[in-house]
């Protein structure tokens, strides 16, 4: 299994929708000249969810000290550098 079936599989479990893989795109987030976060971010629809109208996003952390996937609702007019800058912004103030 690879690693977007794994992430498909999670989201099925977790959100009990029919993910369907969008796209990968590679993200860099930098501040002051600093490389902040960098990392692949995978875009996916959910077909069925009850809820959600707009794409799911799983990212897979690449920078040497931080590794982990997140997973969270992205706003349908929200693109996807936005969306880590969110997420970033979030975690910065929890």
């Amino acid at each position: 299994m690879n690693y977007i079936e794994e992430l498909r599989d999670v989201i099925r479990r977790l959100h009990g929708a029919e993910p369907v893989h969008v796209e990968s795109v590679a993200v860099k987030e930098t501040f002051k000249g600093q490389t902040v976060w960098e990392g692949i971010v995978e875009v996916f629809d959910l077909i069925g969810h009850p809820t959600a109208h707009s794409s799911v996003i799983q990212v897979r952390f690449t920078a040497d000290d931080t590794k982990g996937i997140a997973a969270a609702a992205k706003a349908s007019n929200q693109t996807v550098s936005e969306w880590v800058r969110s997420t970033i912004h979030a975690s910065l103030n929890a």
